[in-house]
């Protein structure tokens, strides 16, 4: 097992690619902020979400970032203000 931060930026014209990526990587790790993700992944599941971001991500305007953690760098991160992870709010567009 080995954790990651992950962030991506996906274009404003594309909320539907970005709710789906946002729902792929809720099933792996917590949002701390809008576009960063913490997950632990093994082998096998780092392996499957690539494939997956792959599949849903056009590479020529969207952007992806998997940073690892070392557990140094695990046991030095600072936190300021609140750490809870980030919850989007469901809502309706009209």
């Amino acid at each position: 097992m080995k954790d990651w931060v992950i962030s991506y930026d996906v274009g404003v014209r594309r909320a539907k690619v970005r709710r789906k990526l946002v729902r792929l990587l809720e099933a792996f790790g917590a949002r701390v902020q809008y576009s960063v993700f913490e997950v632990t992944l093994s082998e096998a599941e780092e392996a499957h979400l690539l494939a997956a971001v792959q599949e849903l991500l056009d590479l020529k305007q969207d952007r992806f970032a998997m940073y690892p953690l070392t557990p140094t760098a695990r046991e030095a991160t600072i936190y300021l203000g609140d750490t809870r992870p980030y919850v989007v709010e469901p809502f309706v567009v009209l």
